[in-house]
């Protein structure tokens, strides 16, 4: 029979991504995750670029409109 350990701590997890559009075609893109917890400490980044086959531009109408309920029309 294994006992778990009843000991109390802080633990936390921070996060962030981000790209940045090179061209109709590529993105740049930079993610990093850090944890901490009593004897576990992972963290890990990533950069990567992203390929877009068709060329897609993403541009969305400004302001955005909000969502209209289904019994409003």
């Amino acid at each position: 029979m294994n006992r778990g350990d009843s000991s109390n701590g802080l633990s936390y997890t921070a996060q962030f991504a981000l790209e940045r559009r090179l061209s109709p075609h590529f993105e740049l893109g930079l993610a990093a995750n850090a944890t901490k917890g009593e004897g576990y400490r992972p963290r890990f980044g990533v950069l990567y670029l992203r390929w877009y086959q068709m060329p897609w531009n993403g541009n969305l109408p400004m302001p955005v409109r909000p969502m209209m309920p289904y019994y409003a029309w």
